[in-house]
């Protein structure tokens, strides 16, 4: 029975925001697999290189699920990023610990995506292997917040003092604060501001 509904799921086209999400996953993964490549070349820290390899694996493994989806659809692969984009003899650029931040807002980019990617699939194979993405960026996710912190090297939101009330909105002078009458700042504000100048798009 398992089997019949898989044929029958197979024989079901993929949509137009299935084919956009999977090739925008494989141009940005075949670009990982290179940038990943380069940064294991030059990285000397332990701890970093080995969240790297991991990257990596995800990352290849991506690639790898959605060739196959794309040829049992008879689809044309994508041309990504090869090893021809990629020089590992280029001069280290950059501190260990600069990667690092970088794998962790690459990371959030893609919960980010894969979210919306999930969101916008129908087909349950596809939705499937977006759960399963979802999955294993979350893993790399807390991989990669814990070795900033146990570094001392994760700059922390800010923190706010705790209300003594329940407080209510009761005039529309309230959106004035942030021309004429000041006020403090609110922790969705506060999120908003801190996440959006962490992150450059």
């Amino acid at each position: 029975m398992e089997h019949m509904e898989q044929e029958m799921e197979h024989s079901i086209r993929l949509t137009g925001p299935e084919i956009a999400n999977l090739w925008t996953n494989y141009m940005n993964d075949s670009m990982a697999i290179c940038v990943i490549k380069y940064i294991l070349e030059k990285v000397e820290d332990g701890e970093i290189r080995a969240v790297f390899e991991y990257a990596l694996d995800l990352a290849k493994v991506h690639v790898q699920t959605i060739t196959g989806i794309f040829k049992e659809e008879s689809y044309p692969i994508p041309y990504g990023f090869t090893d021809e984009d990629l020089n590992l003899q280029a001069p280290r650029l950059f501190a260990d610990t600069f990667w690092l931040e970088y794998l962790l807002e690459m990371t959030i980019h893609g919960l980010t995506g894969y979210a919306l990617a999930l969101a916008s699939s129908t087909r349950s194979d596809i939705r499937d292997y977006y759960v399963q993405c979802n999955q294993s960026s979350m893993e790399l996710y807390q991989k990669t917040i814990n070795i900033l912190l146990s570094k001392g090297l994760y700059s922390r939101p800010p923190y706010i003092a705790t209300p003594e009330k329940v407080d209510f909105v009761e005039r529309q002078s309230f959106l004035n604060g942030w021309f004429e009458g000041k006020r403090p700042l609110n922790s969705i504000e506060i999120s908003d501001i801190f996440f959006n100048l962490k992150k450059p798009s």
